[in-house]
C-alpha cells in the first residue's frame, strides 16, 4: 500500500481575471501495488480501487505519473480570487469591468429571431 500526502501552493491564473494568484492545495491518496499473480484473486474486487499490478520480476515502481495526476485531480475546475478568500484579492478591476459592462450590453440585445417567436405567442 502506497500513501501519497500532497501539499503545497501553485501558481495559477484567476479564470476570471486572469491576475496570477497564489493557490494552496492539500490532498492524500491510497494505491495498492500488488504482483500479477494475485490479479484473479482480486477480480471481486470493487470498482474504484486503485491497484497497480506489477510482473513478478519487477521490484521498483515508477510513481512520478500518479503523483502528477494526484496533482492535477486535486486542483479545482475553476479557479478564481474569490474561492480563496484573500485578505486584498489582486483581482485586475479594468477586466472585471469590461466583463460586468459586456454581459449588460449582450443582455439588452434582443435577436430579431427571438422576437419573431415572441410575437407568435402574443398572437395566439
Amino acid at each position: 500500500m502506497l500513501k501519497f500526502d500532497i501539499g503545497g501552493s501553485v501558481m495559477v491564473s484567476c479564470d476570471r481575471c486572469l491576475e496570477t494568484i497564489s493557490m494552496p492545495f492539500e490532498t492524500d491518496y491510497t494505491v495498492y501495488v500488488k504482483y500479477e499473480n494475485e490479479r484473479l484473486e482480486d477480480e471481486q474486487n470493487e470498482e474504484g480501487t486503485d491497484i497497480i499490478f506489477l510482473a513478478s520480476h519487477e521490484t521498483e515502481i515508477d510513481v512520478s505519473q500518479l503523483i502528477y495526476e494526484f496533482f492535477h485531480l486535486s486542483m479545482p475546475m475553476r479557479k478564481n480570487c474569490e474561492d480563496f478568500q484573500l485578505t486584498n484579492p489582486p483581482c485586475n478591476q479594468d477586466v472585471l469591468e469590461y466583463l460586468n459592462n459586456d454581459q449588460k450590453e449582450n443582455s439588452e440585445e434582443i435577436d430579431p429571431r427571438w422576437e419573431a417567436l415572441k410575437n407568435l405567442k402574443r398572437s395566439n
